[in-house]
């Protein structure tokens, strides 16, 4: 058994087995911020659209100020399995386009899941559920 070692990238042949070596992403899941201008007078977070959803939706927040916020996505035993945002953000409207997978890439199995936006020095928490048909 031969063991390859050390920071590969590229294409390797080996006899008729074709192995295809990538660097890491920093995050394992396709997720895309807009922010708009204009300055919202609330705390809000919306229904994700479309819901239920297949290979994408988008989820909608706004800020009144600066804030530390983290938006998460839960499955229904509570476990934590998507970072959808975390950090600091200007005031304003977000749009987060998100394509239904895990921290790790993986595709989430269809079902339930519960989205969270938390401001984390106010202590502020809005959560909505979402539907995931594969």
């Amino acid at each position: 058994m031969q063991v390859i070692k050390g920071s590969l990238e590229g294409t390797f042949y080996l006899d008729d087995i074709r192995v295809v070596a990538t660097s890491p992403t920093a995050s394992g899941t396709a997720v895309l911020e807009e922010r708009t201008s204009g300055q919202p007078e609330t705390f809000t977070l919306s229904q994700n659209f479309p819901n239920p959803f297949n290979s994408g939706t988008v989820i909608r927040f706004a800020l009144p100020q600066h804030e530390d916020i983290e938006l998460v996505v839960y499955n229904l035993a509570g476990q934590q399995v998507a970072t959808l945002a975390d950090g600091v953000r200007q005031a304003g409207n977000y749009s987060i386009h998100w394509d239904g997978r895990d921290d790790a890439g993986r595709e989430l199995a269809s079902g339930m899941y519960l989205y969270q936006l938390q401001v984390k020095a106010e202590k502020q928490v809005k959560t909505r559920k979402l539907l995931l048909l594969r």
